[in-house]
């Protein structure tokens, strides 16, 4: 239990230090930022996948939302697979269509830039994008083309956005609304959709 705490304690500080790099550099200033954390387990091989997501607000209304999935052994609490993606695009803001009073929904555009590393067996099988890369819409190369595009190699970095940049609506919790409520937390409410990226 310990060394599952441990790597749950260790995965919050990836995400940590990977916001606050995405905060540096360029004119926009951090606005926000929202966080929440899931854990679930691969019955199969008794391995469990620790889900944390990020999602920071610039002052230039854009976006960096990070996935981060970290898979380690249910025994031994061995790393078996990491996955770090970032999506990069443009935001807007109003109040939540669920009425809650702190709640407020940030409607994220597309991407208009994706950074995707991930190494480990625990991501060898995985029916959507499987093995050891790193690809990054703004810097793409041939050799990406051949990794998501192996029987053709002539995909590039604009398809690879039609495919896996999508426009979503996330529901988080801001304390700033009502400060003297102590329950409240800047966390995301809803999880962003990351379909088919757990399978397998």
């Amino acid at each position: 239990m310990k060394k599952l705490i441990k790597t749950i304690a260790l995965c919050m500080a990836v995400l940590t230090l990977a916001l606050a790099l995405a905060g540096c550099g360029g004119a926009a200033k951090t606005q926000n930022s929202f966080n929440t954390i899931r854990v679930t387990r691969i019955d199969e091989l008794n391995w469990y996948t620790v889900e944390v997501y990020g999602l920071v607000l610039n002052s230039d209304n854009t976006y960096e939302l990070t996935v981060h999935h970290n898979r380690f052994g249910g025994e031994d609490f061995d790393m078996r697979g990491i996955r770090t993606i970032i999506y990069t695009g443009k935001y807007s803001i109003a109040p939540s269509a669920d009425g809650e009073p702190s709640h407020k929904d940030v409607s994220l555009e597309p991407a208009t830039e994706i950074s995707w590393e991930q190494h480990g067996k625990g991501f060898s099988r995985v029916p959507v994008m499987p093995g050891t890369f790193y690809v990054n819409t703004s810097n793409w190369t041939q050799d990406m083309s051949v990794l998501y595009d192996p029987d053709n190699n002539t995909k590039g970095a604009k398809e690879f956005l039609a495919e896996f940049a999508k426009a979503q609506t996330l529901t988080v919790e801001d304390p700033s609304v009502d400060p003297e409520d102590t329950t409240l937390s800047y966390r995301l409410v809803t999880l962003p959709d990351v379909s088919g990226l757990l399978e397998g």
